[in-house]
């Protein structure tokens, strides 16, 4: 019972951390890129990744200015475009769900074709447009983005990397060049050792990569929280998965693929 107790209480503090937002700017070539995340996080290469193909867009609609993006995780839920101070439109992308790079494209491709609603009507909110089927911003998906590696606290990749393409993640083998892993939703990445890998698609569901092999695993209890997991190496073979906070404390062994949720109820039962 103590032993449990004593177990818990070094668990949660070294699982525990403060909320800390992260704002980045960057600009590429027509693009200003202006992201706050909640810590460095997957976000921020999604959003590049996102600006790297508007220019590409601009580029083919022979769009001469310059466009500013803003994308805050937030829970303002704003979507939607407008002309700043300076005259340029900006893109306010401030949502707590995950960047849709394909949806996001298609609605700046629709504010830059029909600039003129922009003019006549000072703003334009995603509701209010439909969702449109275009063949460039098709074509436009189909070209291969790698993972970014602009940012230094998030740019290692060990064996493993991944590039976006047809509106698809594809996780690969840096030495086979094969792909092992093609996702809809990726949300956060962490690196075990440089052969094992594991991949959160959204708050509830991850995968488990290690040689090549791929092993799903889906949480019962999601986080309800947009900070991402924390992993805590207890030895070769076993892992702490926590919500960023301190809660929702589960265990992972890599050698059996045992996956056991929330030992913080199951250590509170044994002190008892």
């Amino acid at each position: 019972m103590k032993n449990a107790i004593l177990l818990f209480c070094f668990l949660y503090s070294i699982l525990v951390f403060s909320h800390k937002n992260i704002q980045l700017e960057f600009k590429l070539d027509k693009v200003l890129l202006i992201s706050s995340t909640v810590g460095y996080n997957e976000e921020i290469n999604k959003s590049l990744i996102l600006a790297k193909y508007t220019n590409i867009l601009l580029d083919s609609l022979n769009y001469k200015k310059n466009i500013q993006i803003l994308n805050f995780q937030s829970d303002d839920n704003v979507f939607s475009s407008h002309y700043n101070d300076r005259g340029i439109i900006t893109f306010n992308f401030m949502q707590l769900k995950q960047i849709d790079i394909e949806e996001y494209l298609y609605f700046i491709y629709y504010v830059i074709s029909n600039e003129y609603l922009l003019e006549n009507e000072g703003i334009i909110i995603k509701e209010k447009i439909e969702n449109i089927n275009n063949s460039l911003i098709f074509n436009i998906l189909k070209i291969k983005m790698e993972r970014p590696n602009e940012v230094e606290e998030i740019s290692k990749t060990f064996n493993f990397n991944y590039f976006y393409q047809n509106g698809l993640f594809n996780i690969y083998d840096k030495k086979s060049d094969s792909v092992i892993l093609q996702i809809k939703e990726l949300s956060q990445l962490e690196y075990l050792y440089r052969n094992e890998l594991i991949v959160f698609l959204n708050n509830k569901d991850f995968y488990y990569l290690k040689n090549n092999k791929k092993h799903f695993f889906s949480f019962i209890t999601p986080k309800d929280d947009y900070r991402n997991y924390k992993i805590i190496i207890l030895s070769n073979d076993l892992f702490i998965l926590s919500y960023s906070w301190g809660t929702g404390i589960s265990l992972f062994n890599s050698k059996t693929l045992k996956f056991v949720e929330n030992i913080k109820s199951l250590l509170e039962e044994a002190s008892r």
